[in-house]
């Protein structure tokens, strides 16, 4: 995970493909923007919109998303502060501090997004996407819904996938893109 960060998170990495920095910058929800809760609420939206749901349904779908995203909320900022892991900066310009041999420091190493001011462990996009992909695939009845999505942080950009854990994958994956996680 470190070499991998370390290669492709690099914020000018000749490693990283055009792809995967569009894949990091749509999934960057940083300050600013709808933040990673929000980009699953406008998913939500969007598919409301596709499916054709009624008040009642979009009720029950943005009340259970919203527990959803809460309660992901609870869980990862406890782990993060309860394990208090280094961010990739951290860990890749300190390495020589870090006890490892295989590891060697890199002073200069920035990330393509904006390094988060909390712990990384856990990551807190990753419990957003995985809970909220698994709340979709619940509530429609099948993880194998096509949809197309927009971000706000990347604006004029329009992403599709064929299910929700395909898109909480690469939510996930953006982070390492991005070089903010392990």
């Amino acid at each position: 995970a470190w070499r991998e960060v370390k290669r492709v998170g690099r914020s000018n990495s000749p490693n990283r493909t055009p792809e995967q920095t569009q894949i990091a910058l749509f999934w960057a929800d940083g300050g600013g923007t709808e933040t990673p809760p929000g980009h699953w609420i406008t998913i939500a939206r969007g598919l409301s919109a596709q499916q054709g749901l009624t008040l009642a349904q979009n009720a029950r779908l943005f009340a259970l998303l919203s527990i959803t995203v809460a309660d992901a909320a609870i869980l990862a900022w406890d782990g993060k502060y309860a394990y208090n892991n280094w961010r990739p900066i951290t860990g890749i310009q300190e390495a020589d501090l870090d006890g490892n041999p295989d590891t060697a420091a890199e002073a200069g190493w920035l990330p393509l997004i904006a390094t988060p001011p909390f712990p990384s462990y856990i990551s807190g996009h990753s419990t957003f996407s995985g809970s909220s992909a698994r709340l979709l695939g619940h509530y429609f009845g099948t993880d194998d819904v096509a949809f197309s999505t927009v971000s706000d942080g990347l604006p004029g950009v329009t992403r599709s996938f064929t299910s929700f854990s395909q898109a909480a994958e690469e939510a996930g994956q953006s982070r390492i893109y991005g070089g903010i996680h392990w």
